[in-house]
């Protein structure tokens, strides 16, 4: 995937590329234009695509994955579980360190960490939505964001973060759980009834 914001490509690159190599562009950008050219197939990158090249990020030891920025101009941002198919799993150090236009965070239910200063100087920022499941928080993840309220689920770790820290909470109730692999017997079970005398 290139980017609309790359804006010239040598003539050269991909010289030695694979001839059946495909390049993930925009409508009118200069990568589609260098395929035209080049005699590259080309396909327009979904908004899906798109949005997950707004994420900067760090592959863990255990290939989970650590969010270290965003590039996006979202103003409300539902951070995915997984990115290339690999689970995100920590919100890292200063990862959205000033950015201007965030104004709601959705943390996934899959995020356990939330390294320090990550949302430091975000003053647009209202709400960052932390699953129970995150049990590590930094220092001063929420410092310089004067109208941020944390949603913490109740008695989870980022709920006493909250108290501990001063930090302006409010209590939501956890998702609903999922019961979608259910399965019901196929016939019912029958109860039988005993009588006694007395």
């Amino acid at each position: 995937y290139i980017p609309r914001s790359v804006g010239v490509i040598n003539l050269y690159a991909f010289r030695d590329a694979n001839p059946s190599l495909t390049i993930i562009c925009e409508p009118g950008s200069a990568a589609e234009t260098f395929a035209k050219k080049r005699g590259f197939a080309y396909e327009y990158a979904t908004t899906e695509a798109q949005e997950m090249m707004n994420y900067a990020y760090l592959v863990n030891p255990d290939d989970t994955l650590t969010v270290t920025g965003y590039n996006g101009r979202n103003t409300e941002l539902a951070i995915p579980a997984t990115i290339g198919g690999q689970t995100v799993t920590a919100i890292g150090p200063a990862a959205f360190v000033g950015a201007p236009e965030l104004r709601i965070v959705t943390l996934p239910d899959t995020v356990t960490t939330i390294g320090e200063y990550a949302f430091l100087g975000c003053k647009s920022l209202e709400t960052v939505r932390i699953p129970a499941g995150v049990s590590e928080m930094g220092d001063a993840i929420a410092a310089y964001c004067p109208v941020l309220t944390l949603q913490v689920v109740e008695n989870s770790a980022a709920h006493q973060y909250a108290l501990a820290n001063a930090v302006q909470y409010e209590v939501c109730l956890p998702p609903e759980p999922d019961y979608s692999d259910f399965v019901f017997p196929e016939e019912p079970t029958q109860l039988q009834t005993t009588y006694r005398r007395r």
